[in-house]
């Protein structure tokens, strides 16, 4: 509650304020608020195109509400952004083998392995 009223606080003084908007979306997202997460994700990439995480969160949001169809395309930005986005790699390959696309769903599991195991 302090982390979410501190966030507030950072966004009446700087309305613009990208990490802000994400981590309200991930204080959203977490309380179950995935509509509203949501918003904020899609504001901070409003704000900040660029922003492969405000990607990824939108991705997961939308996956965990069904949307799979829009989750894709923001995992793909998330990938475009940053392609050692390990964790975008894996929800995409997931997306992509339960549409039956299994050869691209590939591509991207392999990719999520190369990066795994480059951390380890």
């Amino acid at each position: 509650h302090k982390a979410y009223e501190a966030y507030l606080r950072t966004l009446a003084c700087n309305p613009e304020h990208t990490e802000a908007h994400i981590n309200i979306g991930s204080l959203c997202s977490a309380a179950g608020e995935l509509r509203r997460a949501a918003a904020y994700f899609r504001v901070s990439i409003r704000i900040d195109p660029t922003h492969p995480v405000a990607h990824y969160n939108l991705g997961v949001t939308l996956h965990d509400l069904g949307d799979v169809a829009n989750a894709e395309p923001n995992y793909r930005a998330a990938i475009e952004l940053d392609p050692n986005f390990a964790s975008a790699h894996y929800n995409l390959a997931t997306i992509l083998e339960q549409n039956g696309r299994q050869t691209e769903a590939d591509t991207h599991w392999r990719r999520y392995r190369e990066l795994s195991d480059s951390d380890n």
